[in-house]
C-alpha cells in the first residue's frame, strides 16, 4: 500500500467481534468472561484503527462504541450521505482526537443461540455508563 500511495488514503480498521475465546489461548484482560458470555469478555473487544495523517499514532480512547458505528463513522470519513436514518453515530470525532462527550444511551446486546450449550435460548445485555 506504500508503494501505490494507497495507505496515505485508506483507512483501516481492525476489530472482532466477540471477545476471546480463552480454551484457545486469548485473554481478555480484566474483564469477566470469554466469548459466547454476555459480561464483558465476551461481549467487549478492541479495536484499532490507522489512517496516516488523520488518526495520531498510539493515541487511545475509553469512549464505548458499537460495531454498528463502523457504518457511520466510515460514511463520514468518505464524506458520503445514506438517505434514510440510520440507528447509529459516527465515532470520527473521536478518531481524529476531538474530546467529545456523546449523550447517556444504553446499549444493548441480544444474541439467539442454537446451540446445547446455551439451550437454544436467546441471551440479552444491557450497559448503561460505566
Amino acid at each position: 500500500m506504500k508503494k501505490t500511495g494507497a495507505h496515505n488514503n485508506t483507512l483501516i480498521v481492525f476489530t472482532s467481534d466477540n471477545g476471546g475465546q480463552i480454551l484457545a489461548g486469548a485473554t481478555n484482560g480484566n474483564t469477566r468472561d470469554a466469548k459466547g458470555s454476555m459480561y464483558e469478555g465476551g461481549i467487549k473487544v478492541p479495536a484499532a484503527v490507522v489512517w496516516a495523517g488523520k488518526v495520531k499514532s498510539n493515541s487511545t480512547s475509553e469512549q464505548v462504541q458499537l460495531t454498528m458505528y463502523l457504518f457511520p463513522t466510515l460514511l463520514e470519513a468518505a464524506q458520503a450521505s445514506v438517505p434514510n436514518i440510520i440507528d447509529g453515530r459516527s465515532f470520527l470525532p473521536t478518531l481524529l482526537g476531538e474530546n467529545i462527550t456523546y449523550p447517556e444511551r444504553p446499549v444493548y446486546f441480544v444474541r439467539r443461540e442454537g446451540e446445547e450449550t446455551y439451550g437454544s435460548k436467546i441471551m440479552e445485555a444491557v450497559r448503561v455508563g460505566h
